[in-house]
């Protein structure tokens, strides 16, 4: 059965649709091994992501739509826009509502499925990241809250210093956001957009409201369609309420969620290859390449690469076994070596992609280190240009080699681990070796993965 890690985007009234293509989803074996969502996507995100089913969502929204909805309080239009926080309403209604259905405001880390939203703050400018594994013990509808606080709809969510608003106005539908899991299924992003014929804008408001959404629709699309291993279905729905107005007849919600399953009916049918990123390819050959290749250089920097033969497979083990015991707060996902190669992945393609994401990278020189081709043609000059541009740090140690003049001039003029020795066969002098080992990596990484984390953080790019 399919299983894909679920990327719902922004939309207002029309992301109820997604339930309706959830449902169809469901109904042929698909199941989401994470969710994530934007604006009001997160609001049937989070639904989701609690274990709810789509045809148990409907049913909520078809029977027993809450009362928060239909009582949400706006603010005296004169005061709106001349009066903070410039909002119609008072309050932020979606996350009560989410409440409602939830019959309860669970932490991120209580929610059976990881969740992910994002939030803009308009203090410095920056994303922010709230997922189940970098915030456990933020509540739902705090995330809700920040989600879907349209500005002038809803007002801003303050924590701290930060004034945080709807995340859709820097990303609609943003794949990268599944990149907050720990998870390497293929990603299935939900999508809407109003079913309208072309036209020139009608007034300053609307020219101006196209331009705005074009440029984030335009980013999204390129950067989208750089993605491999996704695809990306859109639910054209012409709104029968305005785009922000969650205060649904039993009609409307109807109509939004049999949209969604005969439309993602037609894509099924359609098929979905998820190799050839989504189905509809808008943007150009040139800018998917380039986003690529701008991806591949801008991933976070983030892994302790090992550099090894297979030969020396004993040693890799002892020093994740010692990474473990003395770096608990260094993820394991964080060191890498090719044994996180899966089967079915293009191993050259995956090796590259870590050593674009290397932080600190460790090579263990020895006979069969200085014998393997792939190592000497690929990774070593790579690794040796990129510590040499100050982009990465590296770290070598002598596994047995007892000529020194044997070792690369560009490695050996990095200072090695234990002063260039071979490595001790002694148990308590390896032990110590790599213990130095950790010691380096740790201060290398300036406490990157240590201490506590804060509530929200930098996307992964």
């Amino acid at each position: 059965m399919p299983r894909v890690q679920l990327v719902l985007g922004s939309g207002g009234a029309r992301c109820f649709s997604y339930v309706g293509a959830i449902q169809v989803l469901e109904e042929e074996g698909w199941t989401f091994s994470t969710v994530s969502g934007v604006s009001a996507g997160a609001v049937v995100g989070v639904l989701v992501a609690s274990g709810r089913t789509g045809a148990e969502i409907a049913d909520l929204l078809n029977r027993s739509y809450p009362d928060t909805i239909l009582r949400s309080r706006s603010r005296l239009p004169i005061f709106s826009w001349v009066t903070w926080p410039y909002s119609k309403f008072k309050e932020s209604v979606p996350s009560s509502f989410v409440q409602t259905l939830l019959k309860g405001d669970p932490l991120l880390g209580e929610l059976k499925k990881p969740f992910a939203s994002i939030g803009l703050d308009l203090v410095t400018g920056r994303l922010f990241v709230y997922s189940s594994r970098s915030d456990p013990l933020m509540r739902v509808t705090e995330v809700v809250a920040i989600a879907t606080a349209a500005p002038g709809l809803y007002p801003p969510h303050e924590s701290g210093r930060r004034l945080l608003v709807d995340g859709a106005l820097a990303s609609e539908c943003p794949l990268w956001l599944a990149g907050a899991h720990e998870s390497r299924d293929p990603v299935l992003a939900l999508k809407t957009e109003e079913r309208m014929d072309w036209s020139r804008p009608k007034h300053v408001r609307d020219f101006w409201t196209r331009a705005v959404r074009a440029g984030i629709h335009g980013r999204d699309l390129v950067m989208a369609d750089a993605f491999e291993n996704s695809a990306e279905l859109t639910i054209a729905v012409a709104s029968p309420v305005e785009e922000e107005d969650l205060r649904l007849t039993i009609e409307d919600r109807k109509f939004f969620i049999d949209e969604g399953r005969r439309q993602v009916q037609e894509w099924l049918k359609r098929g979905l290859d998820f190799s050839r990123a989504h189905p509809r390819r808008e943007a150009s050959g040139d800018s998917a390449d380039a986003a690529r290749t701008f991806l591949d250089f801008a991933a976070p920097r983030d892994m302790v690469f090992l550099s090894y033969s297979h030969a020396d497979a004993p040693l890799r083990n002892e020093i994740v076994t010692t990474f473990g015991e003395l770096l608990p707060n260094l993820p394991s996902v964080r060191l890498w070596a090719d044994t996180r190669i899966e089967p079915g992945d293009v191993w050259y393609q995956e090796i590259v992609r870590a050593m674009h994401r290397t932080r600190v990278a460790v090579l263990l020189v020895s006979q069969a280190f200085l014998s393997s081709t792939f190592i000497q043609a690929k990774e070593r000059p790579f690794l040796v240009d990129a510590a040499d541009a100050r982009v990465l740090k590296l770290l070598w140690m002598n596994v047995d080699v007892d000529d020194a003049s044997a070792i690369p001039g560009d490695i050996s003029h990095f200072q090695a681990l234990n002063g260039g020795r071979r490595l001790p066969e002694d148990a308590a002098e390896r032990r110590r070796v790599l213990a130095e080992l950790a010691s380096v990596v740790q201060s290398a990484t300036g406490g990157y993965w240590g201490g506590q984390s804060q509530l929200g953080h930098p996307p992964p790019f």
